[in-house]
């Protein structure tokens, strides 16, 4: 059984640069009509967010969306 360390600052900065580069090469899903996005949708999907979550890479919580 593996146990699990906590992350330190070097495995923090691995585990960012490692996001970077996937990120970097993601090209996304082909366009679909019927997977179109629209303001409605987007509202619909904020609304349901929960509150006290924390933020991601970019900083932006749910409290910023709402609000």
């Amino acid at each position: 059984m593996r146990k699990y360390a906590p992350i330190t600052s070097s495995g923090t900065a691995r585990l960012e640069n490692k996001y970077r580069t996937l990120r970097a090469q993601y090209t996304g899903m082909t366009h679909e009509d019927s997977k179109q996005i629209d303001a409605e949708l987007v509202e619909s999907v904020i609304r349901k967010l929960k509150f006290g979550k924390a933020a991601g890479l970019d900083g932006i919580t749910t409290e910023h969306l709402k609000y």
